[in-house]
């Protein structure tokens, strides 16, 4: 209580009366993800931005864009997440009530997102609140399942409780053929939308196998060892993407750089529309297993690869992938001039092949003859600091060392 009357809110029950919008009540069962925070409160600027411009203010969200600022510097993720995320509703023209507290607490979880043939799919609403009181409206959730074009195949509705608490849903699947799904999630009050988010599942009766075969050919790699600077980053490019294999064959990408809040999918990424939310990275996958099999057999794995290229580092025991993209042929005496694509804090290393697309990066290297390597930002806030500059300097170091970069014409693009 200490500390939410230390931040200016108050202990009582949210409504539609502006009064309210600066109290909280609930107990905390789930952590708010810091990229999510941050993204509702880039979209509550850059909303209440274009009210402003088109000469429609939202003064009323004065007072919650006070208390948020003065939350964040407390540093209380979970508790700015209440007070940002009714800013951002009021930003976008909606009224705060019961029906936000449902929308900004319940998270969406696959148990897996990849299935076999012929298995069910399971999902958790998962609150990261729950009120003390009884609800005083009706909701319901529906399930609809998508192919991979958006049709619909299946819609199951399901009424919430009448008092906050974690749901699971069992979703037929069984009878799906093997490819590319989508599960669409909506919380509805009556037949009004509340929230909304979409998480990707496949059916795939191959991708164990291929998880065992890739691993396989990563332990004789390892047992080669690297002999050169750029095969030690093609080995923990292997070693990141069967990694990935693995949660998707799981729960599916979890923590920062996982699936986003349904809150923050259904209203803040209208606002930010190259964040998206996280996909199988289908293409990764099969060059990790090209470059496996070259690795296991004693052969360069980098020779027949042309494009982007799905490499990885290892930070203090951690792998951290990037993407690089580089001219053909051998590098000059001096070496390739080095450009760094530094995307937004909300991005990954993939956001700027996604924005500019991956064939027009490669094909500005080849007419520059420059390397131009895209890093992962592991910082949410995109707080800069020595530790994060002297990764970046150590990275630009490695793609330096296997790839022949001239240290003296390194150029620094983007933000974050």
């Amino acid at each position: 209580m200490a500390g939410w009357l230390l931040a200016g809110l108050a202990w009582g029950q949210l409504t539609e009366d502006p009064a309210t919008w600066l109290r909280a009540q609930g107990n905390l069962t789930g952590d708010a993800r810091p990229a999510d925070l941050m993204a509702v409160l880039q979209a509550s600027a850059l909303a209440l931005r274009s009210a402003a411009l088109a000469g429609k203010p939202r003064n009323e969200a004065s007072a919650l864009v006070a208390a948020s600022q003065r939350m964040l510097k407390q540093g209380n993720v979970n508790w700015t997440w209440r007070v940002a995320t009714r800013m951002l509703a009021v930003s976008e023209g909606l009224t705060p009530g019961e029906w936000l507290e449902l929308a900004t607490s319940y998270d969406v979880a696959l148990d897996r997102a990849v299935l076999t043939p012929g298995s069910r799919l399971y999902v958790r609403l998962s609150p990261l609140f729950v009120l003390t009181t009884p609800l005083k409206n009706s909701y319901s959730v529906r399930w609809t399942v998508l192919d991979e074009a958006g049709g619909e195949l299946s819609r199951q509705d399901e009424p919430l409780p009448g008092t906050m608490a974690p749901l699971e849903s069992s979703i037929d699947t069984a009878k799906l053929p093997e490819g590319r799904y989508r599960l669409r999630y909506e919380l509805l009050e009556g037949e009004q939308q509340r929230a909304t988010c979409e998480r990707t599942f496949f059916v795939d009766g191959r991708l164990r196998a291929r998880l065992a075969e890739l691993r396989g050919h990563l332990r004789q790699a390892q047992l080669r060892g690297a002999t050169n600077p750029g095969e030690a980053l093609v080995l923990a490019a292997v070693e990141a993407a069967a990694d990935d294999i693995d949660r998707w064959l799981h729960a599916g990408p979890a923590g920062e750089t996982g699936w986003r809040h349904p809150f923050v999918e259904g209203l803040a990424l209208k606002r930010l529309p190259a964040l998206g939310s996280p996909r199988p990275d289908f293409t990764g996958w099969q060059q990790a297993e090209r470059f496996a099999r070259a690795l296991a057999e004693g052969r360069p794995p980098l020779d027949a690869e042309t494009g982007a290229l799905r490499l990885a580092r290892r930070v203090n025991d951690t792998l951290v992938p990037f993407r690089l993209f580089r001219p053909a042929g051998a590098p000059p005496e001096k070496g390739w001039p080095l450009v760094v694509l530094r995307h937004s804090f909300l991005g990954d290393e993939g956001t700027f092949g996604h924005l500019l697309g991956e064939d027009e990066l490669a094909a500005l290297a080849v007419k520059h003859s420059a390397l131009v390597y895209c890093p992962v930002n592991r910082s949410a806030y995109a707080d800069p600091n020595d530790q994060l500059a002297a990764q970046l300097d150590e990275g630009i170091a490695d793609v330096a060392a296997a790839f022949g970069a001239d240290p003296a014409r390194v150029f620094l693009a983007g933000h974050g």
